[in-house]
């Protein structure tokens, strides 16, 4: 029980920051929406989720494993982190040379593209200095830069809204505020566990890449499957029916605070206790699936029932087309906050390759699913998808975990066998 109020009370402290966090984007989104016409708020989806991919790259799959290897090997913090620098960096360059060039031949505006990659790139470091912080579970910390980062960006966006309302102001502000936050994130992080510049190495490079490569395939694959369908509603129908797609996909997103609130707690205990103590590890995995079981049904049932009514009110009669659109992503929200524990649980497991082949099979089954319904049916075939994926990745997940605990289970029968029957023989 003691357990259990620990794991209530951290994830409500990170909770409430996140629920400030998303009300002030959610006053950034309102307002962008108000300023700009729908098909121009459509590109603004589109750039945003084309950028995505540079901090994915950049961050080449290091945070989780960075955050894991923290949980295992206390004290070695600031050597850690600093070793995913050049590798970050590296990836970073490549990542943002590849989307310029692709958002050239796209015909996005280079110049607001670019911005929107540069605050990507920003904001995958400071991420991964933010989070670092989960570790020692210093909870108020994370709390203090998340709420902190979030009303930065609003006053910057919303100030430069006031100025010019465009799409190249918006960039511009979300690059100014993620800046200035990265470099406090980062003599925070100096001032609690140090740094060191890594001298330049191949070595380090290649290393970091080795091990984050298949949280990457994963993580692009992953970007693909929540991305791809808004892109491809606004090449395959109009940036209109992306615009209301996007205006139901702002508020499922809004509500991800829950899921990553719990697991920022969940997953340094489940990183540190999978080999060391099993009973620990299932019984943390089972606090929390619970748990998030419950508030993604609550929350999906709210969606079902209020969906229309709450888009009206958040952004207005224009936008009464995503309302249906938000009640049939309502019942994805139960799948995917249990999908967002199990995905942290098989790299807890070191089982990295789980990822890769779930999220795989569910970007392809999604890509194909929606070119086929999306000409037809919209915006609304996209959510429906959504939907039967999020059950489907759901089930699998839930299969190669009971798979991989049951094998581990064998193997330390094993051992304690052969020990016992080692000791007999003595």
């Amino acid at each position: 029980m003691k357990e259990l109020r620990d794991l209530l009370g951290r994830s409500a402290l990170l909770a409430g920051a996140r629920v400030v966090s998303k009300i002030a984007t959610l006053v950034v989104v309102l307002s962008v929406a108000r300023r700009l016409s729908l098909e121009e708020f459509g590109l603004l989806g589109t750039m945003l989720a084309f950028s995505t991919f540079a901090g994915l790259i950049s961050d080449f799959g290091m945070l989780l494993p960075t955050l894991r290897g923290m949980s295992q090997q206390s004290g070695r913090e600031a050597s850690i982190v600093g070793r995913t620098l050049w590798p970050r960096l590296t990836w970073g360059i490549v990542a943002a040379a590849s989307l310029m060039a692709g958002g050239f031949i796209m015909g996005y505006p280079m110049a607001t593209l670019g911005l929107f990659v540069a605050a990507s790139l920003a904001e995958s470091a400071f991420t991964m200095l933010v989070r670092a912080h989960e570790v020692p579970q210093a909870m108020r910390r994370v709390t203090a830069f998340v709420i902190a980062e979030r009303v930065s960006y609003a006053v910057w966006v919303l100030s430069a809204l006031t100025i010019r309302p465009t799409l190249g102001a918006v960039a511009g502000a979300s690059l100014a505020s993620i800046a200035i936050m990265l470099l406090v994130a980062f003599r925070t992080f100096r001032r609690h566990y140090g740094w060191s510049w890594p001298p330049f190495s191949w070595r380090i490079i290649r290393e970091g890449t080795v091990q984050g490569l298949p949280l990457l395939l994963a993580g692009l694959l992953s970007t693909i499957y929540y991305r791809l369908d808004i892109v491809l509603l606004e090449q395959l129908v109009s940036p209109t029916e992306a615009g209301v797609y996007n205006a139901a996909m702002r508020v499922v997103e809004a509500l991800m605070f829950i899921p990553l609130s719990m697991m920022s707690t969940v997953f340094p205990l489940l990183a540190s206790s999978f080999d060391t103590d099993a009973s620990a590890f299932r019984a943390s995995l089972r606090r929390a699936a619970w748990l998030l079981a419950a508030a993604g049904a609550l929350v999906g049932g709210f969606l079902v029932l209020w969906g229309p009514w709450l888009v009206e009110l958040l952004f207005g009669p224009t936008f009464v087309r995503s309302g249906v659109v938000l009640q049939i992503l309502g019942p994805m929200l139960f799948f995917y906050f249990l999908n967002f524990l199990a995905s942290q649980a098989v790299v807890a497991m070191r089982r990295d390759r789980v990822l890769v082949v779930v999220t795989g099979a569910a970007a392809l089954v999604a890509t194909m699913l929606n070119a086929v319904l999306i000409p037809q049916f919209g915006a609304v075939s996209s959510a429906a998808v959504r939907v039967g994926v999020e059950a489907a990745m759901a089930a699998g997940f839930g299969w190669m975990i009971i798979q991989t605990l049951r094998s581990k289970r064998g193997d330390q029968a094993t051992v304690t066998n052969g020990n016992s029957e080692a000791t007999g023989t003595t």
